[in-house]
């Protein structure tokens, strides 16, 4: 009696002739990246630059 359970039950299962079904393991968690405010502003693109079609057709740079 000092194995434990699972032991216990493979030891049953092989005696009985059971399939046993091992669950698999779950994959490791990736740790969240902490990001800083100016580097979510640079990756949505509200730092960069703008440009605006004006008089004639031309794009001026803002």
């Amino acid at each position: 009696m000092n194995e434990n359970f699972r032991d216990q039950l493979m030891s049953w299962a092989s005696s009985n002739q059971i399939a046993v079904k091992r669950q698999p393991l779950q994959p490791e968690k990736k740790p969240k990246e902490k990001l800083s405010e100016r580097d979510l502003q640079e990756l949505m693109g509200t730092k960069g630059r703008t440009y605006v079609r004006k008089r004639g057709g031309a794009f001026i740079q803002r």
